[in-house]
C-alpha cells in the first residue's frame, strides 16, 4: 500500500508536474504569442509611421514644389495683367490722339464747308443780282422798245388821220368840184 501510495503519488506528482509544464509551456507559448502581436503591432506602428513621415514629407515637398509652382503662375498673371493695362494705357491714349485728330479734321472740315458754302453763297448771291440787273436791262429796253413802238403807233394814227383828212378833204372837194 505504500508503495501504491508512493507510485500513485509519484504517479499523482509527474502528472502535476507534466500539467505544470504543459501549463507552464502553454503560457509560454501564450506569452511568445502575445510577445509575437505586440511586436508585430509594434513593428505595424512603426511601418505606419514611417509611412506617415514619409507621406508627410513627400505632402510638404510636394506642397512646397505647389506653391514655388503656384507663385510663378501668379507672377506670371500678374505681369500678363500689367501687360494688359500698359496696353489699355497705350490704346487708350491712343484713341486720344485719334480723337483729336478726328476733331481737328471735322473742324477743318467744317471751316472748309463753311468757306465754300459762303464763297458759293456769295457766287449765288452775285448771280441773282446780275440775273437782276440783265432783267432790268431788258425790262428797261423793252420799255423803250415799247415807248418806240407807242410812239410809231402814234405817229402812224396821226399820219392815218392825217391822210384820212386829206382824203375827206380831197373828197368833199371833188364832190363839190361836181
Amino acid at each position: 500500500e505504500r508503495r501504491d501510495s508512493f507510485a500513485f503519488r509519484n504517479a499523482e506528482g509527474r502528472r502535476q508536474r507534466m500539467e505544470e509544464e504543459e501549463r507552464q509551456a502553454k503560457e509560454q507559448y501564450e506569452e511568445h504569442e502575445r510577445l509575437e502581436h505586440k511586436w508585430a503591432g509594434e513593428r505595424d506602428a512603426e511601418d505606419y509611421r514611417k509611412r506617415c513621415e514619409k507621406a508627410r514629407r513627400e505632402s510638404l515637398a510636394f506642397r512646397g514644389q505647389e506653391v514655388v509652382r503656384h507663385r510663378a503662375v501668379m507672377e506670371e498673371l500678374r505681369l500678363i495683367a500689367k501687360e494688359k493695362e500698359h496696353e489699355s494705357y497705350v490704346l487708350k491714349w491712343a484713341a486720344q490722339d485719334d480723337v483729336k485728330e478726328y476733331l481737328k479734321k471735322v473742324a477743318e472740315d467744317r471751316r472748309n464747308s463753311l468757306a465754300f458754302r459762303n464763297e458759293e453763297g456769295k457766287r449765288h448771291r452775285d448771280l441773282k443780282e446780275m440775273w437782276k440787273c440783265e432783267e432790268l436791262e431788258r425790262q428797261h429796253e423793252l420799255e423803250l422798245t415799247r415807248s418806240a413802238c407807242q410812239k410809231d403807233v402814234e405817229e402812224y394814227k396821226k399820219k392815218c388821220a392825217e391822210r384820212d383828212r386829206n382824203s375827206l378833204i380831197y373828197r368833199g372837194k371833188e364832190v363839190i368840184i361836181r
